[in-house]
């Protein structure tokens, strides 16, 4: 799970590990010994291609984060690299950028509140619980008594799906977040069980399914299987629509479309 291995460089993150403006305080240099520590610069003196720099976002396992808390630190930060001290200088030096007349940047770090990595850990915290209630709602023995799983592996997807994917700007065919959907290219049955476990009804999935199946025949998709889905996407309640509407169509996609 990404949450315990950490997110590589090109995952989608969740909503809540996603970029988020942050200070940059800078210890300036200048001449006869001239020192400006914790100097806070703005992002508004520096090109749009910095924009990088005063945004911070987490990929590193829940794990490490969690220990960087439990050094009761009031903060953190995340330092400006070499590359990126050395240009900055360069665009001071040419006057494109200016901060403190004839100073330059030793060194500069992101600043990351305390909170912001409280709020982090608890929202993971609070993801984890609300799947296993909607696990333990499937079945209330799953993974407690042996040989007691009777949920299907694709009302489990399904679950997991809607309580730990759906966050995760789930858009169109991403084809990375349809290979998560555990559904058999081909096999109406995967199918139907995949969207039963996110919630439909079984007419609804009857009418989605005997849908999908015409447009796999031809080779398109049509307007009608889209309306549908939109309707069905509705009618889940415990999902935002978008979030219900790409589940469905990621599902359906993978079927059609392997």
């Amino acid at each position: 799970m990404q949450e315990r291995d950490g997110y590589a460089d090109d995952d989608v993150l969740p909503d809540y590990r996603q970029a988020q403006p942050a200070r940059v305080l800078a210890h300036l240099a200048g001449p006869f010994g001239s020192q400006l520590k914790n100097f806070d610069i703005g992002q508004a003196v520096f090109p749009d291609y910095y924009k990088h720099g005063f945004k911070v976002e987490f990929r590193s396992p829940i794990a490490e984060i969690e220990d960087l808390l439990s050094s009761g630190s009031p903060d953190f930060s995340v330092p400006w690299t070499g590359d990126m001290i050395g240009h900055a200088n360069s665009l001071i030096n040419q006057g494109t950028v200016k901060l403190v007349e004839m100073h330059g940047i030793v060194a500069a770090r992101k600043a990351v509140p305390r909170s912001l990595l409280v709020r982090l850990v608890e929202r993971v915290r609070g993801r984890v619980l609300d799947l296993a209630l909607e696990l333990e709602s499937l079945d209330p023995d799953l993974g407690s008594v042996p040989g007691s799983a009777s949920t299907s592996p694709e009302a489990i997807s399904a679950t997991y799906q809607t309580v730990i994917n759906t966050a995760q700007a789930f858009v169109g065919n991403n084809a990375a977040q349809i290979q998560n959907v555990n559904v058999m290219p081909g096999n109406v049955e995967s199918l139907r069980r995949y969207l039963e476990g996110l919630g439909l009804h079984a007419d609804q999935v009857s009418q989605l399914t005997a849908e999908a199946a015409s447009d796999r025949q031809t080779g398109s998709a049509g307007g009608k299987l889209s309306a549908m889905m939109q309707s069905a996407a509705a009618g889940l309640t415990r999902l935002a629509p978008d979030a219900a509407m790409a589940l469905i169509n990621a599902a359906i996609t993978k079927w059609i479309e392997g």
